[in-house]
């Protein structure tokens, strides 16, 4: 929907959508918002990034977090992934949140709602020398890893798994449980 890339600078969220970010069918149903975007981004820590590598569309599914106007991925050095995009092609990170299924009287009508993002731009690799932005990446991975485990053990003991708290940097900090 909108444009963000990994580790530069953002579109504003804000522009109006453009001839190829545009929402076709269904147009109506398409939100360019960053609080939408966001909230979709911030919801599913799993992605796919899309690039081409030698001429040939590859999808690789990954995990991303977002900081601020930033979105980061996971990826090792050696991987042909980030190998590929270093030297700065175009990608397309897609994220996808379901939100239910539809379900009517013939399999025919039968539809899922569904909430996505698409980012596109340039990704930049993250230096070591930008050590603030690589403690607040770990600070963030490891509270997302703590909510994740609270949801999942809320879930299974029959709670509700939106109960789960955010929680501070303090009590999950070296978290290894």
């Amino acid at each position: 929907m909108a444009g963000s890339r990994r580790g530069g600078r953002s579109r504003r969220q804000s522009e109006p959508p453009n001839a190829f970010t545009r929402v076709r069918r269904l147009a109506e149903r398409g939100r360019y918002d960053a609080a939408a975007i966001h909230a979709v981004l911030d919801a599913v820590p799993s992605c796919v990034v899309a690039h081409v590598v030698d001429g040939r569309p590859v999808a690789t599914p990954t995990l991303h977090w977002r900081i601020g106007e930033r979105v980061y991925w996971h990826g090792s050095v050696a991987s042909r992934m980030l190998r590929t995009n270093a030297a700065g092609g175009d990608v397309c990170l897609t994220v996808n949140l379901m939100d239910g299924w539809v379900l009517a009287r013939s399999a025919f009508n039968h539809t899922v709602n569904y909430r996505a993002v698409m980012v596109f731009g340039r990704p930049e690799v993250v230096a070591d020398a930008d050590k603030a932005r690589v403690k607040s990446i770990e600070v963030a991975l490891d509270q997302c890893y703590d909510l994740l485990r609270q949801r999942r053990a809320l879930r299974e003991f029959g709670r509700d798994p939106d109960k789960a708290k955010l929680r501070d940097e303090k009590t999950v900090e070296g978290y290894s449980g």
